[in-house]
């Protein structure tokens, strides 16, 4: 009982000794790159050369581009199975509703004719730029041609 409960302690020890050695490595290296970016253009991380355009890209991708659904509105019901679908996101970004495709202008808006199934319609929207930036939205709608 003794000698298992000594190995226990022993392993939580070395478990939290580990983690502590491992965060002081994360620090060793997030510190390297910052004094690296303080002192030239370029950054050595794991081999691998970065210039600032390509740490500044890498953190957008993560963030994702804005993506606005103008029209329709969340639970609209239709009775004409033609829409037209519009919105703003990023600009000239591809922009795919469901299987449909269409590009933004300029300014990010983009618009596109759909045409609804009868009874509840879920609508994917989906954009993503040249710079690989992504955003995805949902929506339902309904179209309801037939008197209940």
């Amino acid at each position: 009982m003794k000698k298992t409960i000594i190995v226990l302690v022993i392993l939580g020890v070395l478990a939290v000794v580990t983690g502590y050695i491992l965060s002081l490595q994360k620090n060793l290296v997030l510190k390297n790159i910052k004094n690296q970016l303080t002192t030239k253009e370029n950054v050595q991380n794991e081999g691998e050369t970065l210039n600032f355009q390509q740490i500044l890209t890498e953190k957008l991708v993560k963030s994702g581009i804005d993506l606005i659904i103008n029209e329709p509105k969340e639970n609209a019901v239709f009775s004409n199975p033609n829409i037209k679908i519009s919105g703003k996101t990023a600009s000239n970004a591809e922009v795919f509703v469901n299987d449909k495709e269409t590009k933004a202008d300029n300014q990010g808006n983009f618009s596109l004719d759909y045409q609804l199934d009868e009874g509840e319609n879920l609508l994917t929207v989906s954009a993503n730029d040249a710079n690989g930036n992504y955003a995805e939205k949902e929506i339902v709608v309904y179209l309801q041609t037939i008197n209940q």
